[in-house]
């Protein structure tokens, strides 16, 4: 029946969340903290297959105990100041930021490594704010769309990216990065010019019709303006089509 009565809020805020421990374990401030597939949390990225959890906001030592032995609070969002990069520069404002170990974070993408949010703001070339993610998807839900009208070297840090040809008047070779599990992008043909998307080396891309991988090094073009397709790196090496329009054929 309809209620006609006050009642009690209760929320929970998710800046602060409280894990099971792993066993054999120890989790030390301010480093980043991953859930295993056991639902623990660990201090490892688990090859890749542990799913980022937050900072640990105080040491947590279970070195010596069972599995969920203790709790160990962790942060779920905010904008942190880590110190364990290399290579920043005012460019780097706004690309995924990954994490090879417990502290260690990285711009480029691995089969190892966790995506742990993006860069908010840069401080040196060895330090930025990181806007933590904790649930998997960028706090921005834009994409960035790159009009490129001559050959380009697609890069890892373009992951997630969209590449249009608008305005080319010949053809645009785009030259992928070696397949990296995670890698993603999406092109456009934007003009009634050839758009070329070349792997790496001897790596192989799936024909679009049909998902069937091609011959090694095997590019795969398009000429019609207004054709897309998106492809993702599931398999080191190895490029599949998630979707696509038009007419794609491999050489």
């Amino acid at each position: 029946m309809a209620v006609i009565e006050n009642k009690l809020i209760k929320r929970a805020d998710r800046c602060k969340v409280a894990y099971p421990v792993e066993e054999s374990t120890t989790l030390y401030q301010g480093t980043l903290a991953f859930l295993n597939a056991s639902g623990y949390l660990d201090d490892d990225t688990g090859s890749g297959v542990n799913r980022f959890a937050g900072i640990v906001i105080g040491k947590g030592d279970n070195a010596s105990g069972a599995d969920a032995a203790i709790k160990t609070e962790v942060y779920t969002n905010g904008v942190f100041t880590l110190v364990t990069g290399s290579d920043f520069t005012q460019a780097s404002v706004g690309l995924d930021v990954y994490a090879t170990d417990n502290y260690t974070i990285v711009l480029t993408p691995t089969a190892a490594a966790v995506r742990i949010g993006h860069v908010d703001e840069y401080l040196s070339s060895t330090s930025v704010r990181v806007a933590i993610d904790t649930e998997g998807r960028r706090a921005n839900l834009t994409v960035d769309v790159l009009a490129k009208t001559a050959d380009y070297t697609v890069t890892a840090a373009d992951s997630g990216k969209t590449f249009t040809t608008v305005g080319a008047s010949g053809t645009v070779v785009f030259a992928l990065p070696a397949a990296i599990v995670g890698y993603r992008y999406r092109f456009r043909v934007g003009a009634a010019q050839e758009l070329r998307i070349d792997p790496n080396g001897t790596e192989v891309i799936a024909l679009p019709s049909s998902g069937v991988a091609q011959a090694a090094g095997a590019y795969l073009t398009a000429n019609a303006d207004g054709e897309t397709v998106e492809i993702e790196c599931t398999k080191d090496g190895t490029w599949s089509v998630f979707g696509f329009t038009g007419t794609w054929t491999a050489v």
